[in-house]
C-alpha cells in the first residue's frame, strides 16, 4: 500500500525478510527517519541495493496499522497537493506527476463509461480537456504548473466547472449528449 504524507512517501508491505512482520519502505531514508521520529519506532533503517526500494524499516502489523491510523487522524487539509507544497516543496513536481498519472486513469474511465453508453463529449468539453491536458504535459519537464495559468482562465474555469478540471461529462444528464456513430473514427472523440 502506498501512502503519501506531508513529510514522505511510503510503501507498506509484508516483510520479505522476516515472516510475521511488515516492512515500511521508502525511496528516501530521510522519510523513514521522520516516520521513526514521529511514531517512536525503534527498529533500524535497513539499506539494501538489491531491491527497488533502497530503505526500509520492519515493524509488527499492529504498529503499521497504528501508524496509518495516526496519520489519517492528523489530516487537517482538504487538498493534499496544496498541503504538500511547504513540507515537500522539493518534491511538489514529483507529486504532481503522480497526480497527473492518476488523473489520466480518471479521464480514461470517464471516456470509456460514456463511450459504452453511446454518448460523446461535447466539442467545448473536448477543447477544454485538450487544453487542460496540455498544461499537464508540461509537468514532465517542469516548465509549467497550475500557478502559471492566467487569472482570467482560472476564474472562468472555476466559475463554469467548480474546479480547474474542465471535463464535466458526469455533471450533465445523459439527455444533454448527442448519440454518435463510434465506428466512424472521424466522429469518435475517443479514437486515437
Amino acid at each position: 500500500m502506498w501512502i503519501f504524507t506531508n513529510y514522505g512517501f511510503f510503501s507498506f508491505t509484508q516483510s520479505t525478510y522476516r515472516p510475521g512482520f511488515m516492512q515500511i519502505r521508502a525511496r528516501d531514508d530521510r522519510d523513514l527517519e521522520e516516520l521513526k521520529r514521529r511514531h517512536g519506532l525503534r527498529g533500524r533503517i535497513i539499506e539494501t541495493n538489491v531491491s527497488d526500494y533502497r530503505w526500509r524499516v520492519l515493524c509488527r502489523p499492529a504498529t503499521a496499522c497504528r501508524i496509518v491510523a495516526v496519520e489519517m487522524a492528523q489530516v487537517d487539509y482538504s487538498n493534499f497537493k496544496n498541503a504538500s507544497e511547504g513540507p515537500q516543496a522539493e518534491r511538489h513536481h514529483d507529486l504532481m506527476r503522480v497526480w497527473g498519472a492518476m488523473m489520466d486513469v480518471q479521464r480514461r474511465r470517464v471516456a470509456a463509461k460514456y463511450q459504452a453508453d453511446g454518448y460523446r463529449i461535447s466539442r467545448a468539453d473536448q477543447e477544454a480537456d485538450e487544453s487542460y491536458q496540455r498544461q499537464f504535459d508540461y509537468f514532465d519537464d517542469g516548465t509549467l504548473d497550475e500557478d502559471t495559468l492566467e487569472d482570467e482562465e482560472i476564474t472562468e474555469r472555476v466559475a463554469t466547472t467548480g474546479s480547474l478540471a474542465p471535463l464535466r461529462i458526469h455533471e450533465r444528464p445523459p439527455s444533454a449528449f448527442e448519440p454518435v456513430d463510434l465506428s466512424d473514427p472521424e466522429n469518435n472523440p475517443f479514437a486515437g
